[in-house]
Formats: structure tokens, sequence, C-alpha cells
């Protein structure tokens, strides 16, 4: 891990977990071809432009501007986004329920992460470990209350990530049942990561303090995510963000677009997603359609 676990002097020689890292733009071919657009891009571009809209005049609390007025403008968007990638399959989900779930748990993420000024998933590496615990289990909650809304047996992750993830697209990962539960988290790497992990990145091991068994898969996934973004070399990391992040600029505001530090060019958590289901393509774990 690397920055989570030393800082200084001490991190220059303490080597970081030692999993390959599947950030390649190979990984990302696999998943994401050049100039493609897609629907992700798509049902991201609303909240690109509220996030743009806001941005100014929330810039000193921090990088994420989701106040009650902000998220407001976004639900309609959420609502739809989640009928769209079936999120709310099978299962009845009262519209004011959701707006009102939403309106409670987005803006207090927002605050938790701003406190910590994180951005993406590679300033999670740069907290404490301290620090770290507190931003990730501040997104395991707040995916654990947004996926509670559908009422099954068990709580799923895959509507509360899928909702938070338009919100906050360089933080929280997309959690399904194809391609992540039964590709990525089968992935060597990804075992490799879970039995090897000695610098703290994974913090719940019980499946009851997480929430349940699935929601104890989201947060280690969401941990080999931001140790996966962690552990690439800074011109990889760069090399890659920029041709996913071209995909989205095109839908991006303009202002957005043009800061080469802006949310565009640090979409971590997805940009994550795409290399790691691309690199479980390769290994036969997944069919992605060509």
């Amino acid at each position: 891990m690397g920055s989570l676990a030393w800082t200084g002097f001490a991190a220059a020689i303490y080597a970081p977990l030692d999993v390959p890292s599947c950030i390649t733009c190979a990984n990302l071919a696999a998943r994401w071809k050049p100039g493609e657009v897609g629907d992700h891009a798509t049902t991201l571009a609303p909240f690109f432009a509220v996030h743009a809209a806001y941005d100014v005049r929330h810039r000193r609390s921090g990088p994420w501007p989701w106040d009650d007025a902000a998220v407001d403008e976004c639900l309609g968007a959420a609502w739809r986004m989640t009928g769209r990638w079936q999120a709310r399959r099978a299962v009845t989900i009262s519209r004011s329920k959701f707006d009102r779930v939403v309106l409670k748990v987005v803006p207090r993420l927002a605050r938790r992460l701003n406190r910590h000024d994180v951005t993406c998933l590679r300033d999670l590496g740069d907290l404490s470990p301290a620090k770290y615990r507190r931003a990730a289990l501040a997104v395991q909650s707040a995916v654990h209350e947004l996926s509670d809304l559908r009422g099954t047996s068990e709580v799923e992750p895959v509507l509360g990530s899928k909702v938070l993830h338009h919100f906050f697209p360089s933080l929280v990962p997309v959690y399904d049942r194809t391609f992540i539960r039964f590709g990525v988290l089968r992935l060597p790497e990804y075992l490799q990561f879970v039995d090897g992990d000695e610098d703290g990145w994974v913090v719940i091991w019980n499946p009851k303090e997480a929430g349940g068994a699935r929601m104890l898969e989201f947060h280690r996934y969401l941990a080999f995510c931001a140790a996966q973004v962690d552990g690439t070399s800074v011109k990889v990391l760069a090399t890659v963000r920029r041709a996913f992040g071209d995909g989205f600029a095109g839908l991006a505001p303009q202002r957005m677009a043009d800061d080469a530090k802006g949310l565009v060019w640090r979409l971590d958590a997805k940009l994550a997603e795409y290399c790691l289901v691309g690199r479980a393509a390769q290994e036969g774990l997944v069919r992605v359609a060509s």
C-alpha cells in the first residue's frame, strides 16, 4: 500500500503489497474501445453538469459539492439510472423513499470525504491508516444504507454502489453479480490480495460487521480497487486515465473537461472497474461484448 502505511523516507524502503497491477492500457482496451462513449458515459453526463455548476461555490469545502440542492437536481437522473441498470429489478422501491434516503446519504458522504480531501481512489492511498479506515467505512456505510432500500433477505450492494458511483465515479466502484462477483473476485490477483493483505486495505473481515456476506465482498472489492490504483506507477496511471477520460470529456461541461486535474481525468473507480473486468475477460471469467 506504500503511502497508506508509510510516508516519507519509510515509504522508499518498504515495498507495497506484491500484487500485480491490472491498471494497464491492455486491460482497459479489452473492455473500453478507443472513442467509445456508450451508456455509462451518457448516464454520468447530468451528474457532471450539476457537479460543475455547484463546484465553484463549494470548492472551499472540498472536492465534492453534493449539498441538498445539488443532489436534488440529480434525483430524477439517479432514479432513471437505477432502472436502466436493473438495480431495482424485481423489487418495489418507493420513489419518495428513494429520494429521501439519497438526499440523506449522498451529502453526508460528501462531507466526510471533503473532510479528508478525498477526490479519487488514489487519494485513499495517501491517507494515514486511521483516516483511510474512516473513509472506507463511510463508503461502506453509505452503500449499505442505500442498498437496504431493496428490502431483500440479505443486503446486496448493487443498488447502493450504482447510485453512489454516479455521484462519486472516481471513488465508489460498481458491484454486480456477473462482472464483479463471478468475474473480478475470481481473479488470481484478487485472491492473492485478500490472502496477503498486510497493509490494512481490508479493514472489515467479519460478514456481520460488514452488513452481510455480499457487503463484505463489496468492501474487499473497494479495497482491491484502491490498492490497484495506488500500486500503479504515476506514469502508467496518467496514461490510462487520459485514454479513459477521453471517452467522457465530450459529455462533460467544458470547464470540467479543460481541468487537467479535474474529475473527468481521475475516474479511478470506473477506470479500475473497466481494467479489472478486462483482465477477467482475458482470464475467461467473463464475456465482454466486442
